[in-house]
């Protein structure tokens, strides 16, 4: 099991450290049986990766708003 935790959430969308492309490739292909993404998805979403891991997300997985 892999939880990522994504602890940028900000009015201008902007994803610092967070936007690495290799460590979400790691991140993501380590999990094997639950992968369990911790974020604010209107500021993930302002990255053109991370809003189509959220599109895929809401297509086949399960997105649990906390607010």
């Amino acid at each position: 099991m892999i939880i990522l935790s994504f602890v940028r959430c900000n009015a201008s969308r902007t994803l610092g450290f967070t936007k690495d492309k290799k460590r979400l490739n790691v991140s993501l292909t380590r999990a094997r049986c639950l992968l369990v993404i911790v974020g604010c998805s209107k500021t993930l979403a302002g990255d053109e990766t991370f809003k189509k891991l959220l599109d895929y997300i809401r297509t086949h997985g399960s997105i649990w708003p906390l607010y």
